[in-house]
């Protein structure tokens, strides 16, 4: 192998479509897996901009260039006026910066080593346009005397004029590598360097566990092809729909996942009337404005089985030995689909027209037989595969190794993925992005959710990801932090997650390298250290109490039954693995939803790595501490789930500390709304804790009231009445007098007997 290769990989990418995302990304791995960063990479595009999300792949030497594309689209796409425009840009003198597109593009084919055209079916006469892009790619290739190959190919349907200009290219080329049959129609005159194999991206990996207990679920894929919305709209609500509420009835699933591969896919799905039964078990995913390939893997090969128009949630459904049901819309897309399926022994593609109750019903019926199926054709898959890599190292100049095979298709992942939920603190965000940017740490990836912000916040994330690689932005509409950071895990391709709020900030430069380098050095699943409060009085790092658990007195191994906390989550690292394949999302509340993950979480890693170094610094001072209505409810609900689990597990620690911060942090803001006559749900939640801490015996709002008493006596003068002075005092200001009159007389005498 040699030491150093420069690459010019092209395809159908960046428009954006995750399926065409996909096949760029599996080449790139394949790249980088035989030449490290030892490479320069140019991209041929659609959007630079977009495929430039992939720079950030290791220490690769990546480079976005679509003035190619840029020749198309001044040419309106006519295929005519570009032939007649292209001996203009193939005679171009790459010295004349008079054009400079037409120069970098005679520079780029002057430098590199190789053209790699990527897999896709683009090259036919559909797209006559593309057709002509790769055309002139293989012109110029030729012109500088550069070798260039074909991989996972399909050219269905080609007329006559276009068929030449294939047979032109593929004649030329080193070597063809189809993922069909499409090769049958050439007349070709050297037939050994045609290879029929299997698409690029058929062994894409998942750094996602797959596992069978998460089969819950099945998932939808659509796309709007050649103006059918219509058509399909209605095929959605006349069989996708009731097919899915059978389902959810019958129990064969109990969720169903939409997933968004381009714009468009989940546009669909606007107009089709969905029943509440169905409606609130369905989840909708857009994969493609986060080119998630990765997430996109894991939740179509965790799924029960699959449903859809798009090719690669074929690949990805296939190759994981998940059952697969395609739908075709014309012949163009049945000869595509049915070259996967093929493959893998499976007959289930049907197109739009015929797909019916009976025939779902089938494909549901064999699950099982589909399943066994495909599972006996994946060696026979993963052969095909084997011979494309084969042509490939020996064209790339690497002598074929086994072992790098198994490693061609694993994705980068960073050192951490730093998650940061951001809702409206664009006062604060700025000190935040630069305290992450500035660590010594640089192999980090920082995904900023903004979720619906209306300040401004948006704008700073966009300055910010322009001018760092490693940031990356997803906007979305309002959900709130649960979801927010449920999402970004669901994104996160790094080793291990760091949690951090857009009010907040690192306490200096080497945090996340002191947290990754002893978590990796121990081997542990959980790292952490010091919590510093940053007021507006200035800094608080003195914990006593319950709080001195802020803190460690020294580096080291720490037991979780000896730890017992729930407050701090945030300055601790977290394995990626860890939350994933244990399922450790946040809970869907708006208060106490982290205590929740950080109590869950320690318990499955059974103990973590302490550091008596700060490692995070927390806001306060600047926002109300009230709390409503709806966050009282959730921060019961919440409680509950901690004090369950705690008794479950036999944390006694955890258990008082619970019960201590239920009857005495929060209780006033409890007894604000404890009293009210509306207030049903909460005297519910109240009610059923009771019975788990006190065998149903009314005990909290007594415990309660009983702090409420203590803390209004001290404010009681000498000499006073002090009941109705506690109604004054607390009545006048706080509380309506009279409901708080009523409620508490008819129980005080049975409060004072049982306290």
């Amino acid at each position: 192998m040699s030491n150093y290769i420069r690459v010019a990989l092209l395809g159908a990418i960046g428009n954006p479509n995750l399926g065409d995302e996909a096949v760029l990304s599996a080449n790139l791995n394949y790249i980088y897996s035989r030449y490290g960063d030892n490479c320069k990479v140019y991209v041929f595009t659609k959007n630079s901009s977009y495929t430039s999300l992939y720079s950030s792949l290791e220490n690769m030497q990546i480079v976005s260039v679509d003035f190619l594309h840029q020749f198309a689209v001044n040419c309106n796409y006519d295929i005519n006026l570009m032939m007649n425009k292209s001996e203009e840009l193939l005679n171009f003198d790459y010295s004349d910066l008079s054009n400079i597109s037409y120069a970098y593009l005679h520079n780029i084919f002057k430098e590199i080593d190789l053209l790699h055209v990527i897999g896709g079916g683009y090259i036919n006469s559909l797209w006559p346009d593309m057709l002509y892009e790769v055309y002139l790619a293989t012109k110029l290739a030729l012109k500088y005397e550069k070798k260039y190959c074909f991989t996972g190919i399909s050219s269905y349907p080609l007329n006559e004029e276009h068929k030449l200009l294939v047979e032109e290219m593929f004649n030329r080329a080193s070597f063809v590598d189809f993922r069909d049959d499409s090769y049958q129609q050439f007349l070709l005159s050297n037939n050994e360097k045609i290879e029929k194999t299997t698409d690029d991206a058929i062994k894409l990996s998942s750094i996602y566990p797959c596992n069978e207990s998460y089969k819950k679920y099945a998932t939808f894929t659509f796309h709007n092809w050649k103006n059918s919305k219509s058509n399909i709209t209605y095929f959605l609500q006349t069989v996708i729909i009731p097919f899915a509420e059978a389902c959810l009835n019958n129990h064969v699933v109990n969720e169903f996942k939409v997933l968004g591969f381009s714009d468009g896919d989940l546009d669909i799905w606007k107009n089709v009337e969905i029943p509440d039964s169905v409606k609130r078990n369905i989840e909708y995913v857009s994969l493609h404005i986060t080119n998630d390939i990765d997430y996109a893997k894991y939740l179509i090969s965790n799924a029960r089985f699959n449903i859809g128009s798009r090719f690669h949630q074929a690949v990805f459904s296939l190759s994981s030995n998940v059952p697969q049901l395609s739908v075709s819309y014309d012949e163009y897309y049945a000869n595509k689909l049915n070259s996967i399926h093929r493959e893998y022994n499976s007959k289930y593609v049907i197109g739009i027209d015929e797909v019916n109750e009976n025939v779902l019903n089938d494909f549901i019926e064999n699950l099982d037989i589909v399943c066994r199926d495909i599972s006996e054709a994946s060696d026979t898959v993963d052969l095909l595969y084997r011979k494309k890599l084969k042509k490939l190292d020996s064209l790339y100049g690497c002598s074929w190794n086994p072992a790098l095979y198994e490693n061609t298709n694993k994705i980068y992942s960073p050192k951490i993925s730093v998650i940061i939920p951001i809702y409206n603190k664009a006062a604060y965000l700025r000190e935040c992005l630069d305290s992450i940017l500035c660590q010594d740490l640089k192999d980090i990836e920082v995904l900023c959710l903004n979720d619906g912000s209306t300040d401004g916040s948006l704008s700073i994330l966009e300055e910010y990801g322009c001018k760092d690689e490693r940031i990356k932005v997803i906007n979305d509409s309002n959900h709130g932090v649960s979801y927010t950071r449920n999402h970004g895990i669901k994104l996160a391709k790094g080793q291990f997650l760091f949690f951090i709020d857009p009010d907040d900030f690192l306490p200096d430069d080497g945090v996340l390298q002191d947290l990754y380098n002893n978590a990796v050095d121990n081997d542990v699943l959980i790292c952490g250290g010091k919590l510093i409060e940053y007021t507006p009085n200035g800094i608080n790092d003195n914990w006593t109490g319950h709080a001195s658990k802020y803190q460690f007195n020294k580096n080291g191994l720490v037991n979780y039954k000896d730890y017992q906390f729930d407050y701090g989550w945030v300055r601790f690292l977290y394995s990626r693995k860890l939350i994933v394949e244990k399922e450790l999302f946040f809970n869907d509340l708006t208060f106490f939803e982290d205590p929740v993950f950080f109590v869950k979480a320690m318990h499955e890693a059974g103990s973590f790595f302490a550091l008596t170094r700060p490692t995070y610094t927390y806001r306060t001072g600047y926002k109300s501490g009230e709390l409503s209505y709806s966050q009282v409810l959730d921060l019961i609900k919440g409680m509950t789930v901690n004090i369950k689990f705690a008794k479950q597990n036999n944390y006694l620690t955890l258990l008082s500390l619970e019960e201590f911060r239920l009857i005495n942090d929060y209780s006033e803001f409890i007894y604000k709304y404890l009293p009210l006559k509306q207030s049903v749900e909460l005297r519910n939640l109240i009610k059923y804790l009771n019975d788990i801490l006190y065998d149903g015996k009314d005990a909290i709002e007594y415990k309660i009231f009983n702090t409420i008493m203590q803390r209004a006596l001290e404010k009681v003068p000498n000499g006073s009445n002090g009941i109705k002075t506690i109604h004054e005092i607390y009545g006048s200001t706080t509380w309506k007098v009279g409901n708080i009159i009523m409620y508490i007389p008819k129980k005080l005498k049975e409060w004072k007997r049982k306290l």
